[in-house]
């Protein structure tokens, strides 16, 4: 939609000025005006104070002599001291720097930016009180001795710059004559390039800003509302005029300038943001392979962008293994997210900075799935990471409009790397509701500052510890700090009321297909069941919850195209339910967050998964149509105790689903062992497994694997496994698994051994222990561990066994262990021994009261389950004739 032309170099080679132009863009032994504007909002304070603190950060390090004039009404941390004064951002304080500045014959660096405007025909910055004005600032441009360099980034800057040039002085306006309406970007632009080049002369600073902030709107596929300019003395020597000609056309004069934008640079000389970063001992971390020396996380809340966040990371290498932490991988949802980066280097050991070439961040889109749209994401890999470098990736996203109506997301707070220091800050606007909740750690209270324009919460974190995931450990235990401007539930439930509105119109193909699927039931259940099974039948489409994929599609459309995510298939449901006209049944749609946990206190998108409230009378049933292998009456994993929010137009608040009791969480194994024909020390075993709640669901789920990869799997064998002996698998029997309306059965016969030893060299007297099936994953859970445990994927457990043994013919038993059993919480159990001539009997039940352990309940199931091992190990003895 634009162009421009550059003729910087040209311009500068003719320029009796070329001289001034190749001096450093911030001398040290210059004098420097930082100038920030009246902010106006919660958004341009969020941004004007980073700029002020960048630049107060570069500009640290002066020669004696020289000074740095802060002129702002934003607080920052820097405190004054005899090389940096302080002072408001006024026109009256603007103006008190001509004496200072009279006296002096240092170059001057004036960094200037905010809001501008027209004052009746005269350009003006605003700041509090009277504006500064085009006079102004050419007063206090007359008043420097030496050479001045100028950043003016404010509508109206162009005629600012044309008023005030002159001889020894550089400008770079943000705009030429035509103020535009909208803050110019030049003054970001800027910071980000002197972080890496403080050695580059101003006109190189300019040609590299004005090719980034082009190339920025070029991207987005914006026109540009900014037209950078640049004077040199009395004449306008370059201005990147937009509708010219393309940026890929332009060109330098051959070895006249560095190409900054782009290009890989070396240097030994730190920015002063380094100074602040400090290098641990690898032996105070021998577990980890690297540690994260700094890290900050800024989350701006507004209008226009609706989210802004700035995030800087600095990585210590410890290892060589850590090395893989120099791959980065960032997701953004464009068009309305974006992502810019602003620093990507490396500080290798020997101190000499690495900085990425940005051209080689590969964005990297994902195809669309049916209407989904898909999030794009941006891809590098840091050059030269090895032991005792330390990486700086600095980062900024924006949403400009944010998805749902109000701001809600997650902010992670611990990496799978240590963290010596992290600090957390959101920024809200003033009058808007707020709400966060910070989970699965302690924090202190975050600080809170408030100014004319919002508040601000900051959280300070030191020495967080790794991110160590032990396996069985419960999902969703991650700390996380979740924010939200929603201002309740009943706000939330309202607007995804709105949103879903029409998506369950009732067509006349739904109350064909309702009435053709209900057209043979005999009771309301068996109907419920039909329309149930139908619906879990349909293919399902994987797009989880999430900012582009939380409207379901019309129930009339996911009918005719037969497949569905969850809440595609729970709406479609929905709509048969209603379309029986039965006065006696309703149907809901409910939000669910899966394998996690939504925050009473904290409205907003914290659900992943869909299902239904079905209402049938007085009754309330909890119904999820997402498996094609969970039984009617049965939430599948990561469902049940979870907080939800039922879409039914009268919820305020959360419902908590219903927990799951051990007795409808049931496996039966009847097993009977011939001992009186060994085969190669193994005997024959026949089984018969019945299945009740998650049993039924997980081994019909393996069948289910299986049978589409065309795998002969043992199912029982691939997640239990024998505690005693070892099981050799011949062939199995198993239900249809499609058939939901009847329990899963499973038939198997094959062999087992070690179960049987001669105790004597005559092989007289026999000793045999029962060989007992157990969840495979119980041995994992044995291993020492410091978390909770998750077993049976959250589900208890009740575990009903028992093995007859066929004694050889004239067989007398010797010893019967006694009935013994285990009574505290957590897991109970119970093992007897009988003998009934000729049949030895081992009988085992275990209760597992939950799957989703505490820390402490861990440990407590481990202790249990030792003893239950141990005691399985003891023998019964019988006398062979």
């Amino acid at each position: 939609p634009y162009s421009f032309a550059f003729f910087l170099v040209l311009c500068l080679a003719a320029s009796p000025l070329a001289i001034a132009a190749s001096n450093d863009f911030l001398p040290s032994n210059a004098n420097v005006i930082l100038l920030s504007g009246l902010a106006g909002d919660v958004e341009s304070e969020r941004e004007y104070r980073e700029i002020l603190e960048g630049w107060i950060s570069l500009t640290g390090s002066r020669e004696a002599g020289s000074r740095v004039f802060v002129l702002s009404d934003i607080d920052v941390d820097a405190k004054p001291s005899p090389l940096l004064q302080k002072s408001k951002a006024t026109r009256a304080d603007f103006l008190n720097l001509i004496n200072p500045l009279s006296t002096m014959t240092n170059p001057l660096v004036v960094i200037c930016w905010g809001h501008g405007g027209m004052q009746s025909q005269t350009p003006v910055f605003h700041v509090r009180g009277p504006r500064i004005t085009a006079a102004d600032f050419k007063t206090l441009a007359d008043s420097a001795k030496g050479e001045s360099q100028w950043l003016l980034s404010f509508s109206g800057s162009g005629k600012v710059a044309r008023n005030m040039a002159g001889e020894h002085r550089m400008i770079l306006s943000s705009d030429n004559e035509s103020a535009f309406s909208s803050d110019p970007t030049m003054a970001n632009f800027l910071l980000g390039k002197a972080r890496g080049e403080t050695k580059a002369s101003f006109a190189e600073m300019a040609e590299a800003t004005g090719k980034a902030i082009l190339a920025s709107y070029n991207e987005r596929n914006l026109v540009a509302s900014e037209e950078p300019t640049f004077w040199n003395g009395m004449e306008k020597s370059l201005q990147f005029a937009i509708g010219e000609a393309k940026i890929e056309n332009t060109k330098s004069a051959k070895g006249a300038t560095n190409q900054i934008t782009g290009e890989m640079k070396n240097s030994k000389i730190l920015p002063a943001y380094w100074a602040s970063i400090k290098k641990v001992d690898p032996s105070d971390y021998p577990d980890d392979d690297a540690v994260i020396l700094k890290s900050r996380k800024t989350y701006t809340i507004g209008s226009n962008p609706a989210l802004s966040s700035e995030q800087e990371e600095f990585i210590q290498i410890l290892k060589d293994e850590g090395k893989h932490l120099g791959d980065f991988d960032f997701e953004y949802s464009p068009p309305e997210q974006d992502i810019h980066f602003i620093s990507c280097e490396i500080l290798k050991p020997d101190g000499q900075v690495t900085r990425l070439n940005f051209d080689e961040i590969r964005d990297v889109s994902q195809s669309a799935l049916s209407d989904y749209a898909r999030a794009r994401r941006k891809i590098f890999s840091m050059p030269d990471v090895g032991t005792g470098a330390i990486l700086h990736v600095h980062f900024r996203t924006t949403w400009q409009t944010f998805p749902l109506p109000h701001v809600c997301t997650t902010i992670p707070i611990l990496g799978e790397v240590p963290v010596v220091i992290q600090t957390v800050q959101v920024t809200v606007p003033a009058k808007t509701a707020f709400h966060f909740s910070l989970s699965n750690m302690e924090a202190p209270t975050p600080e809170l500052k408030q100014s004319d324009y919002g508040s601000t919460y900051v959280w300070q974190l030191a020495n967080l510890p790794a991110r160590k995931h032990e396996i069985l450990t419960p999902p969703g235990m991650d700390p996380k700090l979740s924010i939200s401007t929603f201002t309740d539930w009943t706000d939330f439930s309202g607007w995804y009321e709105r949103i879903t509105k029409l998506a369950d119109d009732i067509t006349p193909e739904i109350t064909e297909r309702a009435l053709s699927l209900t057209r043979n039931t005999k009771s309301e259940e068996e109907a419920i069941v039909a329309i149930y099974n139908y619906v879990t039948g349909l293919r399902y489409i994987a797009v989880e919850m999430g900012v582009n994929s939380f409207r379901p599609h019309s129930a009339a459309n996911v009918l005719k195209n037969q497949f569905g995510d969850c809440k595609d298939k729970a709406n479609l449901f929905n709509t048969l339910i209603r379309s029986l006209k039965n006065p006696n049944l309703d149907a809901s749609l409910v939000l669910v967050p899966r394998f996690s946990q939504a925050d009473p206190s904290t409205p907003g998108l914290s659900f992943n998964h869909a299902i239904s409230q079905l209402r049938r009378g007085k009754e309330i049933l909890w119904v999820d149509t997402t498996d094609d292998v969970c039984r009617f009456g049965m939430l599948p994993p990561g469902d049940s105790g979870r907080k939800a929010l039922v879409i039914d137009g009268k919820s305020k608040s959360l419902t908590e689903l219903p927990a799951v009791k051990p007795k409808d969480h049931r496996l039966t194994i009847r097993s009977r062992v011939d001992l009186q024909a060994p085969n190669e020390q193994a005997f024959r075993v026949e089984s018969e497994v019945a299945t009740l709640g998650f049993c039924d669901y997980e081994l019909r789920s393996i069948a289910s694997h299986t049978r589409a990869q065309a795998v002969n799997l043992p199912v029982l064998a691939s997640r239990y496994k024998l505690v005693n002996g070892f099981y050799r698998h011949s062939r199995q029997t198993v239900s249809a698994v499609s058939s939901l309306m009847e329990p899963f059965h499973l038939e198997m016969k094959g062999s087992v051994g070690g179960v049987a030893i001669a105790t004597e060299p005559t092989r007289k007297k026999i000793s045999v222990i029962a060989p007992m099936w157990m969840p495979a994953e119980w041995e994992l859970a044995m291993h020492d561990r410091r978390s909770g445990l998750l077993l049976n994927q959250g589900y208890p457990l009740e575990l009903d066994e028992k093995i007859e043994f066929a004694l050889p013919s004239g067989s007398a038993m010797e010893q019967l262990p006694p009935p013994q059993e285990g009574k505290e919480k957590v897991l109970q159990w119970k093992l007897e021994w009988s003998y009934k001539e000729p049949v030895l009997i081992a009988e085992l039940h275990v209760s597992l009261e939950s799957g989703e352990l505490s820390a402490s309940d861990s440990q407590l199931f481990q202790t249990q389950l030792s003893k239950l091992l141990y005691t399985l190990k003891e023998p019964a003895v019988f006398h062979e004739k």
